[in-house]
């Protein structure tokens, strides 16, 4: 008879052995926000310059149109490979793509 699988705890906040300082997951960090607030405006951006829905945009990145509404709105955490193909919808690369200037 197969076990049934068992079920993680979620938890917010982690605490180091040695220091006991909480630390901060990576969606936390005023950098990741950062990046992801300058993604979804240059997405966003780009979007509307080349008069695209977010359905036709995610259908040229292959990917699903709710991942563009994620990424547009600083709710994505995208995979590189993700990044990589939305980058080539507007023939940017991904540093391009995440650039703030």
């Amino acid at each position: 008879m197969p076990r049934a699988p068992r079920k993680r705890k979620k938890t917010t906040t982690r605490k180091t052995a040695t220091r006991g300082t909480a630390t901060l997951h990576h969606r936390e960090t005023p950098r990741f926000r950062k990046l992801n607030e300058v993604l979804a405006k240059r997405l966003r951006a780009l979007r509307h310059a080349g008069s695209l829905t977010i359905e036709q945009a995610s259908e040229a990145a292959g990917v699903e149109p709710m991942t563009w509404y994620r990424l547009e709105n600083h709710r994505g955490n995208p995979t590189l490979a993700v990044l990589a193909s939305v980058a080539a919808v507007f023939e940017l690369t991904v540093i391009e793509l995440l650039d703030d200037k």
